[in-house]
This record gives C-alpha cells, structure tokens and sequence, in this order.
C-alpha cells in the first residue's frame, strides 16, 4: 500500500504533507498557504474535496473518520481523519492510505 498524510488548518489550509507538494503559493501580494483542495498532489486534493463534501460545513471537532473503500478518482483508499484540538491553531489530520486487491491463487 501507499499513502499521503497531511495536515490541515480548520480552514482548510495545507500545514505539512508526506509529499513534495508546495504548501504556499506565490500571489501579487504575497505568499499564501494553499488550499488542500487546491493542492498539486491529486491524492491530498482529492482526499480534502472527499471530507469537504462530507463535511460541508465544518470537520466534526468532537470525532474521527475512518472510512474504508473511499472512491478518490478511480481508486480506493482507507481514509483516518481527526481533529487536532490545540489552543492556538486547531488542525486536521488526514491520511489517504491506498488500498490494494490481492488475489490469491491456489492450483487444484
């Protein structure tokens, strides 16, 4: 299996990933944090779009996700989400761990 881990502000933001997407983007006025729906590593902007649509108002601050055989493009991927409830800069974890079929053959 493979997988990508990040972490988000309860915005949305991308704090910190596993991966070597850029988490700012260059503006007229600045750098800015990029979203992770916005993000260049499809997995990360795929993941965020999934919990966004399921959460469209705000990650549940009180729970967890665990979601096996989330559809993200064409494939499947367990998702483990939580809220990081810190003080001065809430945070969501997320990781997409991608879900491979193994078949096992026997000879009769």
């Amino acid at each position: 299996h493979s997988g990508h881990i990040y972490l988000t502000s309860q915005e949305g933001y991308l704090l910190a990933t596993s991966t070597n997407a850029p988490l700012l983007r260059n503006s007229t006025t600045g750098p800015k944090l990029v979203m992770a729906v916005d993000s260049e590593d499809l997995v990360i902007q795929q993941g965020a779009r999934w919990l966004q649509r399921t959460y469209p108002d705000k990650f549940p601050a009180s729970r967890s996700v665990h979601v096996e055989n989330a559809k993200l493009g064409d494939k499947k991927y367990y998702i483990d989400s939580f809220f990081l409830n810190l003080k001065r800069l809430p945070m969501v974890s997320s990781q997409c761990i991608y879900l491979v079929s193994l078949i096992v053959r026997t000879n009769d």
